[in-house]
């Protein structure tokens, strides 16, 4: 895995930078990184780099990259995933509000309350006037039962004017019952 920008830090008035973080990219050739001197650096394992050293880079994306004409979108995926101490810190890390050209996306498990709490009160800091001039919103995704995920996927399969076998539908309801969230059975009638 690593992080990367991709274009030429200099061109970034005319043109969209993009940060990536994802270990299934491919890129060749070297990479403009966000730094105090501006060097070129070859891409890196993140595995070595300190969350200092990521911080900094971060810090240098939010005050770089964004405008109006190309906002940045992090998603931060998984954190609730990771050591508290260290999402906790990752958390605090990001500037409270975010910049109007910024958007944050951050997936969570329902049952981390701990980390949930963190980003609540890191964004909202107890006040309602807080939350919503940073424009925190925490929507929670709640499970429906395998019936209503069975009729959002017979619409969804009406609409785009398609059918399973019933071969298809025994392995469908089976993964409707292991998993009984709508955007699921959208993933399921999207394969």
């Amino acid at each position: 895995p690593y992080f990367c920008f991709t274009g030429p830090a200099e061109n970034k008035t005319s043109s969209c930078s993009t940060s990536v973080l994802d270990s299934h990219h491919n890129h060749d050739g070297d990479l403009n990184l966000c730094t105090k001197s501006g060097p070129k650096i070859p891409h890196y394992d993140i595995t070595t780099v300190h969350l200092s050293e990521l911080e900094q880079h971060l810090e240098c994306l939010l005050s770089l990259l964004p405008s109006t004409k190309c906002p940045l979108v992090l998603i931060l995926d998984g954190l609730d995933q990771l050591e508290d101490d260290v999402a906790a810190r990752i958390i605090r890390s990001l500037p409270s509000p975010l910049p109007d050209e910024v958007q944050l996306i951050i997936t969570a498990s329902s049952n981390c309350t701990h980390f949930l709490q963190s980003i609540e009160s890191h964004y909202s800091e107890g006040r309602a006037s807080v939350a919503k001039k940073s424009g925190f919103v925490c929507i929670q995704l709640e499970s429906v039962d395998r019936k209503q995920c069975g009729k959002l996927m017979e619409s969804l399969l009406k609409t785009s004017r398609r059918r399973v076998t019933s071969g298809q539908q025994a392995l469908v309801n089976q993964a409707l019952t292991s998993c009984c969230l709508p955007l699921y059975a959208r993933l399921l009638h999207a394969h």
